[in-house]
């Protein structure tokens, strides 16, 4: 493992971790994810080896996440948005949604935190069905309307009234020297 010496991300990982997510930015984050989960965006997106890695830990030790995963974490949200951004006419986003987009380190943490808090948008070759069998399913923040077809997905998911969730795991992983 490659030690990190780019001290721009130390503070960007840092300067995030002391802001909770807001509801529009986990709403426009969800719906995001929505476009990466139906284009499949994620699921080819690492080797076979950092896949498995990956699936790991979402598997086993989302509790301690080592360096390595969070750096793995980090490449594969990296190329997503930069398909996002590549094909950002295609998706017919809003103000809003371009508006995180436009600030890439908080739009990948945010990207995080969703799958997070609503496991099924964990890509399958992560072991995303293994995370929604195990979770008990979160509504969703009261400004998202959800599709017809996650309607019919997730019955019991309903938006609700409730604070914002900001799971720091993201950020506040050691980066070590």
């Amino acid at each position: 493992m490659v030690p990190v010496h780019n001290q721009d991300l130390k503070s960007q990982i840092r300067r995030r971790s002391s802001k909770p997510i807001n509801e529009n930015d986990l709403i426009c984050a969800i719906r995001v994810m929505r476009k990466v989960k139906k284009t499949q965006m994620l699921e080819n997106i690492l080797d076979k080896y950092e896949t498995k890695i990956v699936r790991y830990f979402f598997e086993k030790e989302m509790s301690s996440p080592s360096h390595h995963v969070m750096r793995l974490l980090h490449k594969a949200l990296d190329m997503c948005w930069e398909k996002i951004m590549d094909d950002c006419n295609q998706f017919h986003f809003s103000n809003d949604i371009l508006l995180l987009l436009s600030e890439k380190e908080k739009a990948k943490a945010c990207l995080f935190d969703v799958m997070l808090v609503y496991p099924d948008f964990i890509p399958v070759s992560w072991a995303g069905p293994h995370i929604v069998e195990i979770s008990e399913p979160l509504p969703y923040p009261a400004g998202y309307s959800q599709s017809k077809k996650e309607r019919r997905e997730h019955p019991q998911r309903k938006s609700t009234e409730r604070k914002s969730v900001h799971d720091n795991t993201w950020k506040s992983v050691e980066l070590q020297q």
